[in-house]
């Protein structure tokens, strides 16, 4: 199939998006393979505050999980800092803070220096 200029991706009103940045600050070659999937799936139906109200079975459903697979990865996104879960409600939280601290992390091991005697 080729490039076709009439079929030119826009975004519409209940466009979703994901920060390129799961991928450049390698959080999704971290992920387990259900991970991936709730995340994307949370992006996609997320408000404009990142906050979805699908529940854990219908995202269950969605991704063909059971709901106990859904919630481990819910969990584990969670204590990953990728998102944030108050009662019924899923918050796809900003980057901006996550990717900042490890930015500034130094590069291999850090090494004191001390002059010789």
């Amino acid at each position: 199939m080729k490039l076709d200029s009439l079929r030119v991706r826009r975004p519409s009103k209940g466009f979703g998006w994901v920060d390129h940045r799961i991928i450049s600050a390698n959080h999704l070659v971290q992920m387990e393979p259900v991970e991936g999937p709730v995340y994307l799936l949370l992006c996609v139906v997320a408000d404009r505050h990142g906050i979805s109200y699908y529940n854990p079975s219908t995202l269950a459903r969605l991704i063909k999980v059971s709901p106990t697979r859904a919630q481990q990865a819910l969990t584990s996104l969670a204590a990953r800092n990728l998102i944030a879960i108050e009662g019924r409600f899923i918050q796809v939280v900003d980057l901006d803070d996550l990717c900042s601290a490890r930015d500034s992390l130094p590069e291999g091991p850090v090494v004191e220096s001390r002059p010789t005697p």
